[in-house]
């Protein structure tokens, strides 16, 4: 019978067509706005009526399912995927709070904290008679934890083994101990990430208090009863870390934590404590204490042997304090680093007032402290720095800026969070979560990209403010992004973190908590992951901003990670955990605190894996699946082939942290490029058609080696990451005839293509020789010269080569850049090779007062002329400083060669050397002798110069004379004219002198 659709149906949500012989099909539309809005558990029906010729009916029911899009869902990790970490008891709430470690153990690998402070979310704290824990897992490059019935790999803290990890065990009943956890960065230079924890309710009535552990390679606390590595906080010692006590009662001192980074550019990380329930500004207006980082010597020991700050008395060298601006603000609610959100080199910091209410009531505030060199805020009456936020203006824009939440009740800043380079333009970018903002209080967040010419608007005190709220004005695409939620009371934003670059693009991604959101059950929770992109990620809409919309969210935007059971709270916490795999994917971690599998209450966390990067660019691509790799085509699709070696399918680890990066088909199978995370090497494999290893053909080598930058062109890919895809070259110099050239990590002659420099018939590499390094080249008849410099001892070696490039000779043995050889060979090459200023020998003028002048030529002497014969010693060229102070101050020539003076500067003593016509020493015809010798001075008229400096070429003559009496200056009796004397005496002592006189006696001069 033919079939036809009655008249008058209407299309709801499709187009709806059948044939006469009755085949049928529905085409859904999904740009309707009912079909867009539908979620995971949502159904709409569209119904039709068909007919026949007879007018028999028949109704066709479409019933079209809601789905979201669904990435990773957590009850279904697989172990390629990731790993669940199972807390360890009953309340434990593991997973309340998650961050990367760090590199804790210095392995290369980063590790993770995972804290478990034996709570629920709320206010009053709901507390458990134990006190709360956290935990380190180290990174590994061979897998996490045993695989479950369900076929999950699971981490159980209950029995977390010292090779996965340690314990940091709460100090009393009812702490809160892992309430907040945080890589601190490495406080004190010793190449170890440093860890650090709040626990708000410790000390005094709720003083709060935060504890900071150095990283170290191994020896982490005590094993207790269950063969578990303890670190107990209650005895810190001062070589494990030190202990921040709150400043006063109620202050909850450690409810927020993370590190600043290096805020002055002291090379040290600094760290951030907030304690929002301080009221230095009023009734809970909050505090936050940033104490900076140093070698050693945190704090003062008390009696039990702790390394202590008391934030009470933090002083200005320790740190600096910032008060919240108004009463109930609750200032340090979240803190983090901001990364250099400006641009200048020095990381900044954010933190958060969720309860401020300057733009409506709870709109909230965040303020972002720019990083100073000079240090921070003023000094009190109690010998405190102190930054009052509310006074930012008081320290001008360029120091800092406030964020205002967009609207009343939407709590902007619950959390905050630097979020890497979102838009890759190599400038860190901030992240705020407004979870009770947006449309029924959906939650909403706010990309903050950070700027080098400065963020917001002056309002009337003079700071500048970013406004949430201002039509757009503030977040237009070119300066932030707005990720929104249209499902009621999922709390989207209530955490926010960076995940770094889960997929391997090149840009940093975001994650966003939901955990009141709905997907499997109810309250289960979920997190979604937003990818970077050049533009930043987003959609304009009518107001010019660019937003996400987690409804709507496009697999190209990101995707969903899916919580497992009813009021498991998963995405109460977020964060990136870096490569924890060693294999150069960044991964990250979702808490669920509520969820139950283990045991009630006992929480867990959810480690996800992100992608390696694969190249994407030839025919082939490799790809992590399960504990292997597979080759797949451009488009992603298999190709059904494993990488093997010896016939079996590779496993993850199973050479180390070699990781497969890059494949490409050749004409007998794949060649496959390796990379070793560590040591930044790589080495490239053949294999036949079915993937299977045949021969490494090229490595271990560096990433800059000439054979494998040479092979990158055949992958369409820059393995080494230079920004070059093939050789690189980079012109060292091309002075005279010839250039020289670094080619990867070889060198060349005229061109890249060569020929090479070669020793011993094999290519010169970077670095073969230490620091010595080619500096110029230039063509001869037989081939080349090469100049080389040492750029530490400044000392130079000339080499010739053939004309294929291989070392010949060593024509000039290393020497300074001063030396005679060195700069005689700089008018081969046309270039100042010593950097004196002159190509070619330097020469100066010692002395031309005789018929003959002295020179010093580069390093050496000459006589007559700068080309004269050389100064010589046993037939070699006397050089500057090989006597030590003595130096050559005057010539002469003789009838057989030259006579030659020398000084000691430093004993003022003289020497005459006498030479032959080559300026060969013959002999010494003076020994050292003083400057007043009679000797010396004799010598002198030879020199026609007063050598000694006493004003007189030659013996003195000059006498003192009184009366027509004559005497030398050494006071002996030379002559009296015209008189005569009886007798005559000369009386010498001191400087009187008598003489007898008597008529016509003629005194002569006696022999002295």
């Amino acid at each position: 019978p033919d079939f036809q659709v009655e008249n008058g149906v209407a299309e709801a949500y499709g187009s709806f067509t059948i044939n006469a012989a009755g085949d049928w099909t529905y085409d859904l539309d999904n740009n309707n706005a009912a079909v867009d809005a539908l979620n995971t558990g949502g159904a709409l029906h569209d119904v039709f009526n068909v007919a026949t010729a007879d007018g028999t009916t028949q109704q066709i029911d479409i019933t079209i399912n809601g789905t979201d899009h669904t990435g990773i869902d957590l009850a279904h990790l697989s172990p390629s995927q990731g790993f669940v970490i199972r807390g360890a008891g009953v309340g434990s709430a593991t997973g309340f709070s998650v961050a990367s470690a760090g590199d804790v153990t210095g392995d290369g690998i980063d590790d993770l904290i995972i804290g478990a402070p034996r709570t629920e979310q709320g206010i009053p704290l709901n507390r458990s008679s134990e006190p709360g824990d956290a935990y380190v897992l180290f990174g590994s490059r061979h897998g996490f934890g045993s695989i479950d019935a369900s076929g999950q790999a699971v981490v159980d803290l209950a029995t977390l083994t010292p090779s996965q990890g340690f314990v940091l065990q709460g100090v009393g009943p009812g702490d809160l101990t892992g309430w907040s956890v945080a890589s601190a960065g490495d406080v004190n230079h010793d190449g170890f990430g440093d860890l650090i924890l709040g626990d708000p309710t410790a000390g005094d009535h709720n003083a709060g208090a935060a504890y900071v552990v150095f990283g170290k390679s191994s020896g982490f606390g005590t094993l207790d009863s269950a063969g578990r590595a303890v670190v107990d906080l209650g005895h810190l010692g001062p070589s494990d870390g030190f202990v921040i006590k709150g400043a006063a009662a109620g202050n909850l001192a450690g409810w927020s934590v993370s590190s600043a980074g290096d805020l002055t550019g002291d090379g040290f990380s600094d760290m951030i404590v907030g304690a929002p329930y301080g009221s230095a500004s009023g009734g809970f207006s909050g505090q936050v204490y940033v104490i900076y980082g140093k070698a050693s010597g945190f704090g003062t020991v008390d009696s039990s042997g702790e390394a202590v700050i008391d934030l009470a008395s933090l002083s200005p060298s320790d740190g600096f304090a910032i008060e919240g601006a108004l009463p109930g603000d609750q200032l340090g609610w979240s803190v983090s680093s901001a990364g250099d959100v400006n641009g200048d080199g020095l990381s900044g910091l954010i933190v958060s007032a969720p309860y401020g209410s300057q733009a409506g009531t709870y709109a909230g505030d965040a303020y972002v402290i720019f990083g100073n060199r000079s240090g921070f805020g003023t000094v009190d009456a109690n010998g405190h720095a102190v930054l009052d936020v509310s006074k930012l203006a008081n320290l001008s824009p360029s120091q800092g800026f406030v964020i205002h939440g967009d609207a009343s009740w939407g709590f902007a800043g619950w959390s905050v969070s630097s979020a890497g380079d979102v838009n890759g333009d190599h400038i860190d970018d901030l992240i705020v979560g407004a979870p009770y903002g947006g449309a029924n209080g959906a939650g909403e967040a706010f990309v903050i990209y950070g700027s080098s010419h400065g963020f917001g608007t002056l309002d009337a005190t003079g700071r500048a403010v970013v406004d949430l709220s201002n039509d757009g004005a503030a977040l237009t695409r070119d300066k932030g992004l707005v990720i929104t939620d249209s499902d009621a009371h999922d709390l989207a934003g209530i955490t926010v973190s960076s995940a770094g670059d889960v997929n391997g693009d090149g840009y940093d991604d975001l994650l966003i908590g939901l955990p009141a959101a709905s997907g499997d059950a109810a309250g289960s929770g979920k997190t979604y992951v937003i990818y970077g992109s050049a533009h930043g990620p987003g959609t304009i809409d009518s107001e010019g901003r660019a937003v996400v919309d987690l409804s709507h969210l496009d697999p190209t935007e990101g995707y969903l990670v899916q919580g497992v059971g009813a009021g498991d709270r998963s995405g109460f916490s977020v964060a990136g955990v870096g490569d924890i795999t060693g294999n150069g994917a960044s991964a990250f971690v979702v808490g669920a605190p509520q969820d139950s599998s283990g045991s009630t209450g006992a929480g867990q966390a959810y480690v996800v894996y992100g992608s390696s990067p694969s190249e994407g660019l030839g025919s082939r691509r490799v790809s992590r699946v399960g504990n292997g790799y597979t080759i797949d085509d451009g488009s992603g699709q298999s190709t059904g082939q494993t990488i093997k070696f010896a016939d079996a399918d590779v496993q993850v680890g199973q050479f180390g942290s070699w990781v497969p990066i890059a494949a490409e088909q050749t004409n007998n199978g794949y060649q496959i490029a390796w990379k070793e995370g560590d040591a930044n090497q790589y080495s490239v494999w053949t294999t036949d058609g079915n993937a299977n290893m045949d021969a490494n053909t090229i490595g271990p080598v560096s990433g800059s080696s000439y054979a494998l930058e040479a092979v990158e062109a055949s992958f369409h890919q820059d393995l080494n990451g230079d920004g070059v895809t093939g050789v690189a070259s980079t012109l060292i110099e091309a002075n005279g005839s010839s250039a020289l050239y670094q080619v990867a990590n070889e060198y060349a002659f005229d061109t890249v293509q060569g020929p090479k420099l070669e020793f011993g018939a094999a290519a010169v590499t970077v670095g073969q020789f230490g620091d010595w390094t080619p500096v110029a080249a230039e063509r001869t008849a037989n081939g080349y010269e090469i100049s080389w410099k040492d750029a530490v001892t400044n000392q130079y070696s000339i080499w010739s080569a053939g004309r294929s490039g291989d070392m010949l000779a060593n024509d000039v043995t290393p020497a300074a850049g001063g030396s005679y050889a060195v700069e005689a060979a700089e008018t081969l090459f046309q270039q100042d090779l010593n950097g004196d200023g002159t190509i070619g020998v330097t020469s100066r003028l010692i002395d031309s007062n005789g018929t003959t002048s002295l020179f010093q030529v580069a390093d050496r002497f000459a006589f007559d002329s700068v080309d004269g014969p050389q100064v010589k010693f046993g037939g070699a060229a006397v050089t500057v400083g090989e006597f030590g102070d003595w130096t050559p101050v005057a010539a002469a020539q003789t009838a057989n060669g030259y006579e030659l003076a020398w000084k000691d500067a430093v004993t003022n003593q003289y020497s005459v050397w006498s030479t032959d016509r080559s300026g060969d020493m013959l002999a010494n015809d003076l020994t050292p002798v003083s400057g007043d010798s009679t000797a010396l001075q004799s010598a002198e008229t030879l020199f026609h110069q007063d050598l000694n400096g006493d004003g007189t070429v030659g013996i003195p003559t000059s006498s003192s004379s009184s009366g027509g009496l004559q005497l030398a200056e050494s006071g002996v009796l030379v002559s009296y004219a015209a008189s005569t004397f009886a007798s005559a005496g000369v009386d010498n002592s001191g400087s009187v002198v008598q003489i007898n006189a008597a008529d016509q006696t003629d005194l002569t001069k006696p022999h002295a």
